[in-house]
C-alpha cells in the first residue's frame, strides 16, 4: 500500500496506533479502577447500610483475613463440593428424563 492508495481526510487505523503503548491492558485497568470507584462512591454515599453494601476496602480486609486464617479455603472446599453434587444430580436427573421422552411416547408428551 503506497501513500497514493489512501485518501485524502481518511487516516488509516495503522498510523493512529502508537506501537510500544499497550492499549488493551490500559482499557482494562482504567474499566476496573472506575467500576472500584463507583462502587466506593455508592458505599460512601450510604444509600444501604454497610452490612448490606460494604466499601471496597472493608471487603478486601476481610478476604485478607480470610485467607490469612484458611478459612477462605475451607469455604471454596465446600462451594466445589456442592457444586459438584448438584451438577451430578442434574446430570443423572436430565439422562433419566431425556431416556424416558426418547423411549415412551406418553412421558414425551406429558413433559415436551
Amino acid at each position: 500500500m503506497s501513500a497514493m492508495d489512501i485518501r485524502p481526510g481518511r487516516v488509516s487505523s495503522r498510523l493512529r496506533v502508537m506501537p510500544g503503548i499497550p492499549w488493551k491492558a490500559i482499557r482494562v485497568a482504567t474499566f476496573y479502577l472506575g467500576i472500584l470507584g463507583i462502587w466506593k462512591l455508592v458505599a460512601e454515599m450510604e444509600l444501604w447500610p454497610s452490612y448490606t453494601f460494604p466499601p471496597p476496602e472493608d471487603v478486601f480486609e476481610d478476604l485478607k483475613l480470610n485467607v490469612q486464617d484458611g478459612m477462605l479455603w475451607h469455604a471454596i472446599a465446600a462451594t466445589m463440593e456442592r457444586m459438584a453434587i448438584g451438577y451430578s444430580l442434574s446430570i443423572v436427573i436430565g439422562l433419566v428424563i431425556g431416556i424416558s421422552m426418547g423411549s415412551f411416547k406418553w412421558v414425551d408428551e406429558t413433559l415436551g
